[in-house]
């Protein structure tokens, strides 16, 4: 892993001596600057706390697919047509009560 030439951001970090030691040890066990290893740590556990985007496809059971495929056939018939709510309406001083 290596860092871009242009550091965009400082981080500042604050610990004692021997934690300093053991962090030195892993990086260079890792054959990496402690810069580039905390940064690997860090990010690796940053995008694994971080949900999954949603799925494009929607999973259904048996049964929800059984039903959607049903209503998709044969929609349900409400009171009223959907256009009806988008009639023009007169002008109400309390619409947004």
């Amino acid at each position: 892993m290596s860092l871009s030439t242009e550091i965009q951001e400082t981080i500042t970090l604050q610990l004692n001596r021997e934690h300093k030691k053991i962090l030195d040890r892993a990086a260079a066990k890792h054959c990496m600057t402690l810069t580039e290893y905390l940064l690997k740590l860090v990010l690796d556990a940053a995008r694994d706390a971080i949900p999954d985007p949603e799925p494009d496809a929607l999973v259904l059971s048996d049964r929800g697919r059984e039903k959607l495929q049903l209503n998709l056939q044969a929609p349900p018939q409400g009171d009223r047509p959907l256009s009806s709510g988008t009639a023009p309406r007169e002008k109400d001083e309390n619409w947004l009560l």
